[in-house]
């Protein structure tokens, strides 16, 4: 078993877009094939830049990163009641990393009022946030940058609970 991390989360820097698009694209390339087809995997990191996540932040949402190891590990994203990112370094993963964003992306929305948040997981990321206490909402087809339809399920917790 490794050994516990000692995982910082804070808010993204604009000079931190190249780590986080190298987090995005190894967790989607090495963790995708467990639930999804090669060129639905392909699809879903189609078109990924590190360009991106600058707008996105400028555009209101809120983006965080963990870092562990002197490196950053994962990131995730809220934009009003939704996260709409949360990924982690497949070498991390199931070591408390993407708890840690879940933990503090849901703790600004209850700070920001929000009673709910929503989001939509991958297959891959259902257990994860049921595990949280996300219960189904729907599943559903849900468009890659790509422009494949992958299967996903919408997912809710009542943050009041």
């Amino acid at each position: 078993m490794p050994a516990p991390l000692d995982i910082k989360v804070r808010a993204v820097h604009p000079d931190d877009a190249t780590a986080i698009l190298r987090v995005h694209e190894q967790s989607i390339r090495e963790l995708g094939p467990t639930g999804y087809a090669p060129e639905e995997v392909e699809s879903w990191a189609a078109g990924l830049r590190a360009e991106g996540y600058v707008e996105e932040m400028a555009s209101g949402e809120t983006l965080l990163v963990a870092e562990a190891e002197s490196r950053i590990v994962g990131f995730g994203g809220l934009k009003s009641e939704e996260i709409n990112t949360l990924y982690v370094a497949p070498e991390m993963a199931r070591r408390g990393v993407g708890s840690a964003l879940l933990q503090s992306l849901e703790s600004i929305a209850r700070d920001r009022g929000r009673r709910r948040l929503r989001l939509t997981a991958t297959l891959i990321g259902e257990p994860f946030y049921r595990r949280h206490g996300y219960r189904e909402l729907d599943r559903r087809k849900h468009p890659t940058r790509g422009g494949i339809l992958i299967d996903s399920v919408v997912m809710e917790k009542d943050l009041a609970a």
